[in-house]
């Protein structure tokens, strides 16, 4: 049995943060979201902390402006006076008592500055506090979405229960009457027991569920809560706009305003370091007493002089290096809040659909099954098992797709984010997010706001137009056969000057948006090369073969796959011969000889010791290694196996040893390859090898690491050619330090040939390559850009040479040119360049009495005779330069539409009546010929 398994967190969190209803009294916590955000507003100690910390950043306002504490000093002169009494501390009795009274004041604009500091630290401080709340607020949501939900599937699954029941007294009675097997009523007795273990498993949950929640209030773990009651609804999909609410973030958000107070007091305490540059002062006045009466008056004037210009370079240094790090902070929050922006608008809206679809649709129908095989078995119809799988539908119908809480942790981050993208989208604002205002929910805290920006004038809509810029526009919204909807065009947004008709227009917001950044095309020389397609291939000099030099059999693998990295010395495989282990024998009855033979005269001893020495060479001849030699003459014992070994650290290329194997001398059993240096073979055409030179070095790229860049040295120029491709091949060697390059790798080689004079370029980044074409953007004015085809000649590593197509000195965009296109879909631009203004445009009203005739041929898609509207898929338009596509046309009488049939290939006449509206005036069935394919060319 299946239990009711809740939507996904971030559904049920943006349930419990959004909507208008707030609770007309006031209820013990756990009944609603807020009632649990009242509570923890006044105990939370996390945010108890945060609030202390901002209130104690604004105590230190008013020292950080004040004048430090005066300082007094009296000095008693000449206390013996001359010898002539003991020493006194009585002023009248000295020679002279001097009163000082000095005062330091900092030089002028410190104490404002550091007063500015502070201010801004305060602020840093209430925005970090407000954000602790904000991740507090989203956590407590978010534990009571997963509380409501797990409520929710025990009240189901009790249901569940009760329903097992009565179906198991219905097996019961059938039973009893001799209609059903005793199974069924065992089955509905098993599910009955799945029931009550799954409420054991819920009742836990919520203990849990609980116990977090109370955790986040402060009380203790087990304090009751109240029952949670229905979760709010989701506001609707035109508060959840994506731009709104980034707009939104960007100006409220908690821990952006934080950010953006640090990176002020950071500007603050860089203009206090410069002012270092200048002397503070210390003023003092002085009376001077003589016996009873002030006779002198001093005035003092002091100052420190700035000498230490290192020390203070090196504060300025550290200024601005902190508010660089402030500004980087603020962005990497910016992009960080943005994504998880776009992460839960996409997860909303996923939800939005499930749970339409459960509800509309499959709950209804699991109803109706569960209905009819109720009754299909009690008229003995429908086995006791398919009604438990009708049973079943239901709860899995109304939890389909969902995720369970079960086991699932809250982290910090995720409080914050949902608490931060709950108040973007809080209808009427009254959560803070920046705003001075008051409060809302318990949410809301004073913190400047963003000045309301003033309304601006709606402009009237025009049309629509077709997003991939075709001509073709529509009064009212609409999709292209694509599903890609259609562009607004506002007045004011089309521009009737043909000259314009090529170039996008972006406003300058959009501009600064999208982060738009020109260069102009400049002279420069660049490094010439030659560009060859290459491969990797290993060194052939570090390729070992292992090959038994005797017969024998494979007696054991230690290595048994094909690409396995072996080091050097790695065992590979043992083998038996009995050619071997004679061998072996014989070395050792000679070895043996040698040692008894030691006291024998010279001419046995020498022989048993030339008998030996061949023995050992035939030994080492067949590869045995010294160590194995020394063992075999200390114990005299021959080893049935000898152990092969990797002559080198590589990789298994080859293998041929199998289990048990017999193999015959010289036949090579494993191969490795020894990868950490490698050959890149490139194919020079005929043309360019005259200005190759080996030494030179040489930059391989690789199709699998775009953004690496290996070096390496041409080492051989190939004395041969092949005629099939007239090219030469030129030999890169290249180390492979953690044999990144596999052999057969497909490379692409640049080999340095010198250079030429300078020529047009522009940045490599300024090129838009489609593959069939190349485009750059050239900024025409201020928020226009018009694309242009070009052609490419050399390139370096960041320029490449424009041979026509731009003009040195004319700015192109190199940044965000890609996002430009993506804006407007170069306004079919780059589909037509010279073709854009031939029906792209919106036609004047009065063109409507001048209406022109263009003919095309295609194929009837669909129509719909009550509408008048009629969809082909026609070949190209000469008249307009168009291509073959899929389009809707109205129809100038519905007659037209009479005996057309879907798949039918006509002939038809069509005008533009008015702006974006075309209109078929004539057709006519083409029997036994097929349209123009209308994607030809493309």
């Amino acid at each position: 049995m299946r239990r009711l398994r809740p939507v996904p967190i971030l559904l049920m969190a943006f349930a419990t943060a959004f909507g208008t209803h707030v609770l007309a009294q006031e209820v013990a916590p756990g009944a609603n979201v807020d009632s649990l955000l009242n509570y923890a507003k006044t105990r939370n100690p996390e945010y108890a902390a945060m609030q202390a910390e901002a209130e104690a950043s604004g105590e230190r306002i008013t020292p950080a402006g004040a004048l430090p504490d005066p300082k007094f000093r009296t000095e008693l002169r000449d206390i013996t006076r001359f010898g002539e009494q003991n020493a006194t501390l009585s002023p009248s009795r000295v020679g002279s008592t001097r009163y000082l009274l000095m005062q330091d004041i900092p030089w002028f604009g410190k104490r404002d500055l550091r007063r500015e500091i502070a201010e801004l630290e305060a602020e840093g401080a209430k925005g970090r506090a407000m954000g602790s709340w904000a991740d507090v607020a989203g956590r407590i949501k978010v534990n009571f979405a997963q509380l409501y939900y797990v409520h929710r599937n025990e009240q189901l699954t009790r249901e569940i229960l009760d329903l097992m029941t009565r179906l198991e007294k219905v097996a019961q009675v059938r039973y009893a009457g001799g209609l059903a097997a005793q199974q069924d009523v065992i089955r509905a007795q098993v599910e009955q027991t799945n029931m009550r273990n799954e409420l054991i498993a819920l009742e836990t949950e919520q203990h849990h569920l609980h116990a977090r929640l109370n955790a986040l209030l402060a009380r203790p773990s087990n304090a009751p809560l109240q029952e949670p009651a229905q979760l709010r609804k989701l506001p609707a999909p035109a508060a959840l706009d994506y731009a709104t609410l980034e707009e939104r973030m960007r100006t409220r958000n908690p821990q952006l305003f934080a950010d953006e107070s640090k990176i002020k007091a950071a500007e603050k305490t860089r203009d206090l370091t410069y002012k270092n540059r200048y002397p503070d002062f210390t003023l003092g006045v002085s009376p001077i007493q003589y016996q009873n009466s002030i006779k002198e008056w001093e005035l003092m004037v002091e100052f420190n002089i700035p000498l230490q210009q290192a020390s203070r370079r090196a504060q300025e240094r550290e200024s601005e290096s902190m508010l660089n790090a402030a500004r980087a902070r603020k962005e990497a929050t910016t992009n960080q809040v943005s994504s998880e922006l776009a992460e839960a608008l996409a997860g909303i809206e996923a939800a939005r659909r499930t749970e339409n679809l459960l509800a509309n649709s499959l709950l209804p129908q699991a109803e109706l099954t569960f209905k009819a095989a109720l009754a299909g078995y009690e008229t003995g119809k429908v086995d006791f098992a398919t009604l438990l799988d009708a049973q079943r539908q239901i709860p899995d119908a109304s939890g389909r797709n969902r995720t369970s809480f079960r086991g699932r942790s809250m982290n910090k981050g995720a409080g914050l984010t949902i608490g931060v993208i709950a108040v973007a989208v809080a209808a009427g604002g009254g959560y803070w997010l920046g705003g001075r205002g008051g409060a809302s929910h318990g949410d809301a805290a004073p913190v400047t706001s963003a000045p309301a920006e003033p309304a601006k004038k709606e402009k009237k809509l025009l049309f629509y137009r077709n997003p991939m810029g075709l001509p073709d526009t529509s009064p009212v919204p609409k999709k292209d056969p694509m599903g890609m909807d259609y562009i607004a065009v506002y007045e004011g947004e089309q521009d009737d000057d043909p000259a314009s008709a090529n170039q996008i227009k972006i406003s300058t917001e959009k501009v600064q948006k999208l982060g738009v950044r020109t260069e102009a095309a400049q002279l420069r020389i660049l490094d010439k090369v030659v560009r060859a397609a290459g491969r990797i291939e290993p060194d052939e000099r570090r390729i070992y073969a292992i090959s038994p030099k005797f017969e024998g059999y494979v007696e054991r693998l230690h290595v048994n796959v094909t690409g396995q990295p072996v080091s050097k010395g790695q065992p590979l495989f043992e083998v038996y011969s009995p050619e071997l282990v004679s061998a072996q024998r014989e070395y050792a009855i000679a070895a043996q000889g040698v040692e008894s033979l030691k006291e024998a005269g010279g001419q046995a001893r020498d022989g048993m010791k030339q008998l030996a020495d061949s023995s050992l060479l035939r030994l080492k001849n067949w590869d045995i290694s010294e160590e194995q030699v020394k063992a075999l003459a200390k114990s005299g014992e021959a080893r049935r196996t000898l152990t092969f070994r990797s002559p080198v650290a590589g990789i298994v290329t080859e293998k041929k040893a199998l289990q048990g194997m017999r193999f015959m001398p010289g036949e090579a059993l494993y191969q490795v390859a020894d990868l950490s240096a490698v050959w890149v073979v490139a194919d020079v055409f005929e043309q360019d090898i005259g200005q190759v030179k080996t030494g030179a070095k040489a930059k391989v790229r690789i199709n699998a690491y775009p953004d690496k860049v290996f070096e390496g040295t041409i080492t051989y120029v190939y004395p041969t050619l092949k005629a099939e491709t007239r090219t030469v091949p030129v030999r890169v060697e290249l180390p492979n330090p953690g044999q990144l390059l596999k052999p057969a790798m497909f490379a692409q080689v640049e080999l340095p040939v010198g250079a030429k004079g300078e020529v047009v370029t522009v940045p490599t980044s300024a090129v838009i390559d489609s593959g069939t074409r190349r485009i750059v953007l050239v900024q025409a004015k201020e928020g226009r850009f018009e694309p242009r085809e070009v052609k490419l000649g050399q390139r370096s590593d960041n320029h490449v040479e424009v041979l026509e197509g731009v003009k040195n000195g004319e700015p192109v965009v190199v940044a965000a040119n890609f996002l430009i296109d993506a804006e407007s879909n170069l306004k079919a631009a780059v589909g037509g360049f010279g073709h854009a203004s031939h029906g792209s445009q919106p036609k004047p009203e009065s063109a409507k009495s001048a209406a022109v005739g263009h003919q095309a041929e295609g194929t009837v898609e669909g129509f719909d005779t009550k509408a008048g509207l009629l969809t082909l898929n026609h070949g190209p338009v000469a008249s307009l330069k168009w291509p073959g596509m899929t389009m809707e046309f109205q129809v100038a009488t519905p007659a037209l539409l009479s005996g057309l049939k879907p798949g039918a290939t006509v002939a038809f006449e069509f005008v533009e009546r008015k702006p974006g509206e075309w209109v078929v005036t004539s057709i006519k069935p083409m029997a036994g010929k097929v349209a123009a394919n209308p994607h030809a060319g493309h």
